[in-house]
């Protein structure tokens, strides 16, 4: 008998459409889970190290506030702190200003220079002084702050540093009386916002009673700005005594003596190193920036 008749087999399958040459060469590059992980660690790795090799933006130099002497004016106060300014360039710059009040019997001085001053110091009764105008020169440092500012301190000569010491009390909060015995330095605080620095040069503690009492309430506190606190110790103008004085009204003072005398001691290498090297320590301080962290791989 014959064999009973097998089906025939089936056709083949159609073969199957070839593969985008674009995706073939995607999928021989991917690399497993693993191996990818680890490139993309070392990448981070690689840019951290490019970032803590570049070298740091440049901090800005300090802006100082310039304050002459009595009967002085900012160009002459510029003149003498010239090798200051060199000593100190791209660590500090300094913004010289002048005086509003112009003494009522005496002209220019040699040069033709202004005779300026901050106050006149009035004694109506014998052992009362008062400081006359020390409002208004107040109020023409506060616009000047707002307008031109702001600055990270003050550096004062003199009658300059005695003003110095004000602009420090009035721009923080802890003398409570001084707004009410110098009507000038309400809410002077919003307008000096920044001042944390001041360098006084044969500077003097106020002698205006009423605001030496402010100054002296009880309820003060010692002021928080660091300073600088040039004294001469053959100033026969401005005692020594007093220029330490001033110091005491501070948290964080420094006392830097010379042998010269009363005038800038612009030409006094070591002192100006000195106050030079004091400034470039507060730039650090407060230009300091925290190295780049390294980013997490």
């Amino acid at each position: 008998p014959s064999s009973p008749p097998f089906p025939p087999p089936p056709p083949p399958p159609p073969p199957a459409p070839p593969t985008p040459p674009h995706t073939r060469a995607h999928a021989r590059r991917r690399p497993p889970p693993a191996a990818a992980a680890a490139s993309a660690g070392g990448m981070l790795q690689l840019l951290s190290l490019v970032l803590l090799a570049a070298p740091p933006p440049e901090a800005a130099p300090l802006r100082l506030l310039a304050l002459h002497g009595y009967l002085e004016s900012s160009s002459r106060l510029s003149a003498a702190l010239a090798p200051l300014e060199e000593a100190c360039r791209g660590v500090a710059e300094l913004v010289y200003t002048d005086a509003p009040h112009h003494h009522p019997r005496l002209g220019r001085g040699s040069g033709g220079t202004e005779r300026l001053l901050w106050w006149r110091a009035q004694e109506p009764v014998e052992g009362l002084v008062v400081y006359e105008g020390m409002g208004d020169s107040l109020l023409r440092l506060r616009r000047l702050w707002r307008e031109e500012g702001p600055f990270d301190g003050v550096i004062g000569h003199s009658q300059g540093a005695a003003m110095a010491l004000l602009l420090c009390a009035a721009a923080c909060p802890p003398h409570p009386r001084l707004a009410e015995t110098v009507p000038e330095a309400e809410g002077a605080a919003a307008d000096l916002e920044g001042l944390r620095l001041a360098v006084m040069v044969h500077g003097f503690d106020v002698d205006d009673v009423a605001v030496r009492e402010a100054l002296d309430d009880e309820g003060a506190e010692s002021l928080p700005q660091r300073t600088l606190h040039v004294v001469g110790g053959a100033d026969t103008f401005v005692p020594k005594e007093a220029s330490t004085r001033l110091g005491l009204r501070f948290e964080d003072a420094q006392v830097l003596w010379h042998g010269g005398g009363h005038a800038v001691p612009g030409q006094d290498e070591d002192t100006v190193a000195a106050v030079a090297a004091w400034l470039r320590k507060r730039h650090r301080a407060l230009r300091r920036r925290p190295p780049p962290a390294a980013p997490k791989p």
